[in-house]
C-alpha cells in the first residue's frame, strides 16, 4: 500500500511492526494472520461473513483477509482522515467511522461516500465512536464537550452517550465528569464503558456497566426528533479538574429517576420547570492495581475481553507492555491471555469473531 508523503499518523518505531493476530479462546492457540514493518494497522473488526477484519491504516480504511494476504483498501471516497473507532453493522453491509472533524459517519463495507450521521448542534465538539447496538439502530459514543466553550481543555468532559442512527440524535447516558470511555453495547443490550472511580487520582481506570433495563428506560424517554432543543444541567462535583455548567443536548430528555441517585446522577432541565430526572448508573465491574481499558463483550455474552495497562497509566498509550484479559460478563475469574507490546490500537474497537471462540488484535513488537 502507498504511504502518505508526509505522515500526520502514528508510525512505526525503529525496528517495530505491525502483527495481526487471532487468539482462540477454546484452545488458547494464537496465530500470525499479517505482518508489516513498514505499514501500522490499527484496531480490527471481524467481518459477519468471517472471511476478512476491517483495520485502519493512515486514516483509511483496509480489509485482511484471514486466509492471509495483504491488506486490501476499502474506498473511503477520498476521505483520509478516519480514525481508529470504527464498527460494522450486525449484517455487514455497512462501516461506521469516526472522522478526525468529530462526526460520525457511514459508508458501504464494499467502499463509497461517506455520509455523516451526527448532527453539529448537539453540544458535542468530538464523537468517538466504540460499540453498535445488536439490531444496528443505535451507536455507542464516548462524547467531548467544552461546557466553558472553546479554548478551555482544562473543563473538557468526557462522557458516554448513544447515537440514534436514523437521524442523528444525541442520548446521553452520564453526567460524570471523570473521563470515560470505551463505550460498547453487550448482546444483551447493557453498555460497558471505562471510567476513571469518582474520587480518585487519574491512572486508574476501571471497568463499568450500565445495565440494559436501565439503557431501555432511557431510551423511552427519548422525544421525537422534531421537539425543540433541551438544555440540561449537570449537577455535582468531582476529583478532576471538570466542571459542571448548561449543556445543549438535541432532541432527548433525560431518564426518568428510579429511586434514590447521588447528587452527580441528577439532572435538571433548565426549562424553569425544576423537574429532575435521574441518568442511569453504573455498576463498577473491576477493582484491580492494573488500568482497565476497552471492554468487549462477546457476540455470545459469554466473556467479556479488555485491555489491561500498567497501574498508573494515564489515558491508552501505545508503546507499552500491555495484557488482553478474559473474564465473565461480570468481568469475574479474569486470566491474562496474552502479554504483549502494543496499546494504542490493539483491540481499540470490538474484534470478536461471531462464533465468540476468537478475536483479533494487533501487537507492535520490536526487534
Amino acid at each position: 500500500m502507498a504511504h502518505s508523503p508526509t505522515p500526520i499518523w502514528r508510525t512505526l518505531l525503529p525496528g517495530q511492526r505491525t502483527e495481526v493476530r487471532v487468539y482462540d479462546v477454546t484452545t488458547g492457540e494464537d496465530t500470525l494472520v499479517y505482518a508489516s514493518e513498514t505499514e501500522l494497522l490499527e484496531a480490527p473488526n471481524w467481518h459477519p461473513n468471517g472471511e476478512y477484519l476491517v483495520l485502519n491504516y493512515e486514516g483509511g480504511l483496509v480489509r485482511v483477509p484471514l486466509s492471509g494476504g495483504a491488506p486490501e483498501p476499502i474506498d473511503t471516497g477520498g476521505r483520509g482522515d478516519l480514525n481508529n473507532d470504527h464498527v460494522l453493522s450486525p449484517d455487514g453491509r455497512t462501516v461506521y467511522v469516526t472522522a478526525k472533524d468529530g462526526h460520525l459517519y457511514s459508508l458501504p463495507i464494499s467502499g463509497g461516500v461517506p455520509a455523516r450521521i451526527t448532527r453539529e448542534n448537539d453540544g458535542l465538539v468530538k464523537h468517538y465512536l466504540h460499540g453498535i447496538s445488536a439490531d444496528g439502530t443505535l451507536l455507542s459514543i464516548v462524547g467531548l464537550s467544552f461546557p466553558h466553550g472553546p479554548n478551555t481543555p482544562d473543563f473538557a468532559r468526557f462522557r458516554v452517550a448513544i447515537v440514534r442512527i436514523a437521524d442523528g440524535a444525541l442520548i446521553p447516558l452520564s453526567s460524570a465528569a471523570r473521563p470515560e470511555d470505551g463505550a460498547e453495547f453487550g448482546p444483551d443490550g447493557a453498555l460497558y464503558f471505562n471510567a476513571e472511580p469518582e474520587g480518585s487520582a487519574p491512572g486508574h481506570a476501571q471497568l463499568h456497566r450500565i445495565g440494559a433495563t436501565d439503557i431501555q428506560a432511557t431510551l423511552g424517554e427519548v422525544k421525537d426528533p422534531t421537539s425543540p432543543l433541551s438544555i440540561v444541567e449537570i449537577l455535582g462535583e468531582s476529583a478532576f479538574p471538570f466542571r459542571t455548567a448548561a449543556e445543549h443536548i438535541e432532541d432527548c430528555a433525560p431518564p426518568a429517576l428510579y429511586g434514590e441517585r447521588s447528587p452527580e446522577t441528577v439532572a435538571t432541565l433548565a426549562d424553569g420547570s425544576g423537574t429532575e430526572h435521574g441518568l442511569p448508573v453504573a455498576t463498577r465491574l473491576t477493582d484491580d492495581e492494573r488500568v482497565n481499558w476497552f471492554p468487549h463483550p462477546s457476540p455470545d455474552g459469554a466473556h467479556l475481553l479488555w485491555l489491561s495497562y500498567p497501574a498508573g497509566t494515564l489515558g491508552h498509550p501505545e508503546n507499552l507492555d500491555v495484557e488482553l484479559r478474559l473474564g465473565t460478563p461480570d468481568a469475574a475469574e479474569p486470566r491474562t491471555l496474552v502479554r504483549l507490546y502494543g496499546g494504542q490500537g490493539t483491540t481499540n474497537v470490538n474484534g470478536w469473531a461471531p462464533d465468540s471462540t476468537r478475536f483479533a488484535y494487533v501487537a507492535y513488537p520490536i526487534g
